[in-house]
């Protein structure tokens, strides 16, 4: 490799090994952005699920929070609360608000691109709960009629049909809360997989690049320095004048040193 590396400029083995530590630098360089860069894709991925994960869970809890409210309130009119169905009173008030608060977490679930079996759920769970407002829509309305028969209907439906309804709405929402949960908890899971991966492979590089930068640097440094030594060592024994004239320096290659030995050989 000596031989050889002495057919180049000594300029030329320098210049080499400056290009090679910019190389490696760069190598380095771009494989931390490109791991930077993983790591906010990732980020962003993970707290998009997490936040996905907390608007199905609020919507589960919800369920039940919509159907106890409306619980309520139908319990308050027939034990004669006065205004116990008007939107503004009482318990049917929180239904009111609890319902709006849910339909708005289905809203927000839905502009989110979920996979297929995920928005199956999601259509079955506004589905169920568009006919759970609907019935109690006839509910209330028969309890304000206020005639015994309306308010018996009502009370059927409350008991009957409007929980069917929510059963329905709140088993597509539990299930739904728990693949979105699961998506992001395996989302969570693959991040920090990639985080460890890129850092294995960032000290991979940068110890295969450092290795190379010294393998080639020493190889470098020892084609300049053992022939320099060689000469130096000869053009000492001529200046002591110890030297044997006869003697031939190691002339073969190109670059400056063997320039100057087949000069003095001369």
């Amino acid at each position: 490799m000596s031989v050889v590396l002495r057919n180049w400029r000594i300029t030329t083995r320098i210049t080499v090994i400056a290009a090679l530590g910019v190389l490696v630098s760069g190598v380095l360089m771009a494989t931390s952005i490109s791991r930077l860069r993983d790591q906010e894709t990732s980020g962003r991925a993970t707290s998009q699920a997490l936040r996905l994960s907390h608007v199905a869970m609020e919507a589960k809890f919800r369920t039940a929070d919509v159907a106890g409210w409306q619980t309520g309130y139908a319990f308050d009119f027939n034990r004669g609360v006065p205004g116990a169905a008007l939107d503004t009173v009482g318990q049917r008030k929180e239904f009111v608000a609890s319902a709006a608060a849910l339909k708005a977490l289905y809203a927000e679930l839905g502009t989110a691109h979920l996979p297929a079996d995920q928005a199956a759920l999601l259509s079955t769970a506004t589905a169920a709960f568009t006919k759970f407002l609907e019935i109690d829509k006839t509910i209330v309305g028969g309890y304000r009629t206020g005639t015994p028969s309306a308010i018996a209907a009502s009370n059927d439906l409350a008991s009957g049909a409007s929980l069917e309804a929510f059963g329905a709405a709140a088993t597509a929402t539990s299930d739904l809360a728990a693949k979105i949960s699961e998506q992001g908890q395996s989302i969570a899971d693959g991040s920090t997989t990639a985080a460890t991966g890129g850092e294995r492979l960032e000290w991979l590089v940068g110890v295969l690049g450092l290795a190379m930068f010294l393998l080639t640097a020493g190889l470098i440094a020892r084609s300049i320095s053992a022939p320099l030594n060689h000469l130096w060592r000869r053009l000492g024994e001529l200046a002591r004048g110890d030297g044997v004239l006869s003697v031939r320096l190691n002339a073969a290659g190109r670059d400056e040193v063997s320039l100057v030995a087949r000069t003095i050989n001369r």
